[in-house]
C-alpha cells in the first residue's frame, strides 16, 4: 500500500511539475489573418530573393540568374499555353500578396495585355535594395524568367515598368 501510495504521490507531483512548466511566461500575441498573410507575403519574398543573393553571391549575372531561374521554373508551366493561360498562371501566383491587383487591360484570342499592381516595392524601402539586391535586378531576373516560361509555353512576350505598374503583353508566337 505504502508503495502504491509513494507511486501515486510522484505520479502527481510530477504531472503538477508538468503543468507548471506549461504556464508561459512571455505574452504571446494573437496576430489577425491579415497579420499573419502580411509577413507570409514577406517571408516568401525574402526567401525568393535570398536565391538572387546566393547567385550573386557566387558571382552569377543578374542575366545568368534569370537564365537559370527561367530553366527551373519553365518546365513547371504548360509547353502549350495560351496567353489567357498565362495570364492565369500569373493572375493564381499574385494572388499570394495580400495587395495583389492584377488587371486585364486589352485582350483577343491571340494577346492578352495586362498590369501587375508591384506590391513588394515597399519591402526594398526607400533605398531601393533588400538583401543587397536592387529592385532593378529583382524586377529585371523577374523578366528574364518570364520569358524562359512563355517560350517554353509557345509564346512570346514584352514587359515594362510603368509606375507601380508591371504591364505585360503575352501573345502566341508569329
Amino acid at each position: 500500500m505504502k508503495k502504491l501510495l509513494s507511486v501515486v504521490s510522484l505520479a502527481l507531483l510530477f504531472s503538477g511539475l508538468s503543468l507548471m512548466a506549461q504556464q508561459p511566461k512571455i505574452e504571446i500575441p494573437q496576430r489577425t489573418d491579415q497579420e499573419r498573410w502580411n509577413r507570409c507575403a514577406y517571408l516568401g519574398m525574402v526567401n525568393s530573393l535570398m536565391v538572387n543573393v546566393f547567385c550573386k553571391s557566387k558571382g552569377m549575372t543578374v542575366e545568368e540568374i534569370g537564365d537559370w531561374l527561367g530553366k527551373q521554373y519553365a518546365p513547371g508551366w504548360s509547353s502549350n499555353m495560351t496567353p489567357q493561360g498565362y495570364f492565369l498562371g500569373v493572375h493564381r501566383n499574385a494572388m499570394t500578396w495580400p495587395t495583389a491587383v492584377v488587371e486585364v487591360t486589352a485582350e483577343t484570342e491571340n494577346e492578352v495585355t495586362f498590369r501587375s499592381f508591384r506590391a513588394y516595392v515597399p519591402y526594398f524601402g526607400e533605398k531601393g535594395i533588400l538583401y543587397g539586391v536592387t529592385i532593378g535586378e529583382y524586377e529585371k531576373i523577374g523578366m528574364i524568367v518570364n520569358k524562359a516560361i512563355a517560350e517554353h509555353g509557345g509564346l512570346q512576350i514584352e514587359e515594362k515598368i510603368d509606375g507601380m505598374w508591371w504591364v505585360t503583353t503575352v501573345s502566341k508566337k508569329k
